[in-house]
């Protein structure tokens, strides 16, 4: 979906779209990516870390304009990073340089939003805003799509959840008909224990930890 890869066979369209026609610049301004680790070799600013997010409407050497500068600091606002512009990427947290890069991404301007893993190296006070972001750009009309190892973080964060079976589609629907007794035994084979979320409602998956025999 990022066209970084090309299919062995068939097309990968984004809004009908055939993205193996476009340009890198077309893709960046149709789909922005963030990943599970962003490494910096300068000390950027956070500043200039979120106006990359505009590389893709500019000219080689063209400098940035007034509606660059807003939706950069739209940007930094949304994810409450206002108070870091001037500071160096590189002494910045872990959770602080997910925002940012988050940041980064919102600058695309694009529909859709990819992320890898993006809670993956977060403590859960990071975990839970983080999450909290991603819902509500989504609720505010931006498409969410992000991989994740955890069922029960896609559980509550997730309108659909594609369960995927060594590459292939085992199942893609919300999650009370994906995180399932059945599925989850067919896919990971384990015996877990389902329960459901105290606020939310939704499936939540716990492991027996049982020895066998």
């Amino acid at each position: 979906m990022a066209g970084l890869l090309r299919p062995s066979a068939g097309r990968v369209s984004v809004t009908g779209r055939d993205i193996g026609g476009m340009s890198r610049r077309e893709v960046a301004r149709l789909v922005a990516v963030v990943p599970q680790e962003s490494h910096f070799a300068f000390d950027y600013t956070v500043h200039d870390v979120v106006m990359m997010g505009r590389n893709p409407y500019l000219g080689r050497l063209e400098r940035p304009g007034l509606r660059d500068l807003e939706l950069v600091r739209k940007a930094l606002d949304f994810v409450d990073a206002r108070g870091l512009a001037d500071k160096p990427v590189t002494q910045l947290s872990g959770g602080e340089k997910q925002r940012v890069v988050l940041a980064r991404a919102l600058a695309q301007e694009t529909d859709l939003l990819l992320l890898d893993e993006p809670t993956a190296h977060l403590d859960i006070q990071h975990q839970e805003s983080f999450v909290l972001l991603l819902k509500r750009l989504n609720s505010q009309g931006k498409t969410v799509v992000f991989s994740s190892h955890d069922l029960n973080l896609a559980s509550v964060a997730c309108s659909r959840i594609l369960l995927l079976d060594n590459g292939r589609a085992a199942a893609c629907d919300a999650p009370d008909k994906v995180l399932t007794l059945e599925l989850i035994r067919s896919v990971y084979g384990v015996e877990p224990v389902l329960t459901r979320h105290p606020v939310t409602g939704r499936p939540q998956v716990t492991l027996t930890f049982t020895e066998p025999g």
